[in-house]
């Protein structure tokens, strides 16, 4: 049962990678959702399955060999499941679990540095959010969120675009704090600090922030009716390394695709791909629901019948 939870989540966390490439007969959100669920339920298969591995060694090291043997029989032998890959399942799920929170932390505190203090620019109301032009040529769009939300712009990006343009950016990062994207960029940060190491996770984030801004791009351009400013200003912005805890107008790692995906006439949702994207996200994790209902089931018996009765 186990290997079947690590299977499944290694598979969910090769999905955000797998919908980057033939996931664009889906929309935006629908493409972007389905990537935040794979990546998260992912990384939770991940940190049971490593814990239900760890489980018996840490068990019996507190001399709770019943227990311990109810966990054996229900987890399986893992990698021979001998004392050295227990104590080190339990190792790495700590570390995870440890990496994940400072991801986290991480993604915030970033966020909240990123706030313009009152004196630092010229402050002004954008409906909801506050937009702070900073006197700096450097060119810089980026949306923080909080209370209100912010939309931080520098003078040289708005000497160097015409004013449709600045009105395209500007629609593009209010995007970004309406669909709360930081949140989202919150649990990228997570997923990246725990889990960034395995084969294709480098190219599954990339795909998720990639999803994030062009899901902005289409919102701006249903505003604007129109995706010419928003193209233009892309072409203009000389792009930054800007912050990845942060929404930004223009990254170097997504420019690239969102020009492209812009030129083309946006298609609406394919029902073949929707079916398809929707079947292997939900097959997997069926997969790793029935397999964890069974332990629950077969735990019930196995822990009534030892001396140890936790559930």
């Amino acid at each position: 049962m186990t290997e079947l939870l690590f299977l499944a989540a290694l598979a969910l966390l090769l999905v955000p990678a797998a919908l980057g490439s033939v996931g664009h007969g889906l929309s935006h959100p629908e493409r972007t959702r389905l990537m935040v669920g794979s990546l998260t339920v992912g990384v939770t298969l991940v940190e049971v399955g490593l814990i239900l591995t760890a489980a018996p060694t840490v068990l019996r090291a507190f001399r709770m060999t019943d227990l311990a043997a109810v966990c054996e029989r229900l987890a399986g032998h893992v990698l021979g499941g001998n004392v050295a890959v227990g104590w080190a399942a339990a190792t790495l799920a700590l570390i995870l679990a440890c990496l994940a929170l400072v991801g986290a932390r991480r993604s915030r505190n970033v966020q909240h540095r990123m706030r313009a203090d009152s004196w630092v620019g010229t402050h002004s109301r954008l409906g909801p959010y506050e937009l702070v032009v900073l006197p700096t040529s450097s060119m810089l769009a980026v949306s923080v969120p909080g209370r209100p939300g912010q939309i931080l712009l520098s003078e040289g990006l708005m000497t160097a675009l015409k004013p449709m343009e600045v009105e395209a950016v500007l629609r593009h990062e209010a995007a970004h704090l309406d669909l709360r994207h930081g949140s989202i960029l919150t649990i990228v940060s997570m997923v990246q600090w725990s889990v960034g190491w395995l084969p294709m996770m480098r190219r599954s984030l990339s795909s998720l922030r990639l999803s994030l801004e062009q899901w902005a791009d289409a919102v701006a351009v249903e505003d604007l009716g129109s995706s010419q400013p928003l193209l233009a200003a892309l072409r203009t912005y000389v792009s930054l390394a800007v912050s990845p805890y942060a929404a930004a107008f223009s990254a170097a790692e997504t420019i690239g695709w969102r020009v492209h995906a812009l030129v083309k006439h946006p298609s609406e949702s394919t029902a073949g791909v929707k079916w398809l994207s929707y079947s292997v996200v939900g097959g997997l994790g069926a997969a790793a629901t029935g397999a964890l209902t069974v332990w629950i089931s077969h735990a019930h018996q196995l822990a009534a019948a030892s001396l140890y009765c936790p559930i």
